[in-house]
């Protein structure tokens, strides 16, 4: 019994209890040199909000997958980067989401996703694709993605087309983004119902 209340003060302590509504995803074992583990176990922890927390280094992923009833936030002054020499698949992508509901973007301040576009275009180094993206979302429904930098995908800024199951996404907002330099495109819309994008460059 004793372990039990000591695990859970720990949890509490850390801000990660199972359940909690706000989690700093640091606390989950931050490495600079790739967070990529830390963030998906934030993420898996079931928490109602994580926060990619300012830890004075960027965040350096590979492929993480959101979730429904999700809200991440990228705290102010924190670039998330994808992580140099990944991505070799063809469709690899930084943030991807299949028929998530209610999920959440969004940033604080400066905020900004960052992959390695000209690393995509050697040849020698991999496949050429055009569906590199930082954010795919398959078949999705009640997503909002705000306040944000995007940068330098091997494909496109943000991505909506079908889900295995649902023919395309629904009720989605993009707004306040800066989607700068893709390889392809800004933003593609395969497959949308009920899109709103409202100041966005």
């Amino acid at each position: 019994m004793k372990y039990l209340i000591l695990a859970i003060l720990i949890w509490c302590m850390a801000g990660t209890a199972p359940g909690a509504e706000t989690v700093k995803a640091s606390s989950f074992g931050f490495k600079a040199e790739n967070a990529t583990e830390c963030l998906r176990k934030a993420i898996d922890s079931g928490a109602k909000t994580v926060v990619l927390d300012n830890t004075g280094s960027d965040w350096i992923i590979d492929q993480v997958k959101l979730r429904s009833d999700l809200e991440l936030v990228i705290a102010d002054g924190v670039t998330v980067r994808a992580l140099p020499g990944a991505f070799k698949g063809q469709n690899d992508c930084l943030f991807s989401a299949w028929e998530a509901r209610n999920l959440t973007l969004r940033g604080e301040g400066k905020a900004r996703l960052v992959m390695n576009k000209k690393d995509y275009q050697n040849a020698a180094e991999y496949k050429w694709s055009e569906w590199r993206h930082l954010i795919s979302l398959r078949g999705c429904d009640n997503v909002k993605i705000s306040n944000l930098i995007l940068e330098s995908s091997g494909g496109d800024g943000i991505y909506f087309g079908a889900g295995k199951t649902v023919k395309g996404c629904q009720n989605v907002l993009l707004e306040n983004l800066l989607i700068a330099r893709q390889y392809r495109q800004g933003i593609s819309v395969i497959s949308a119902e009920n899109l709103s994008i409202r100041k966005c460059r």
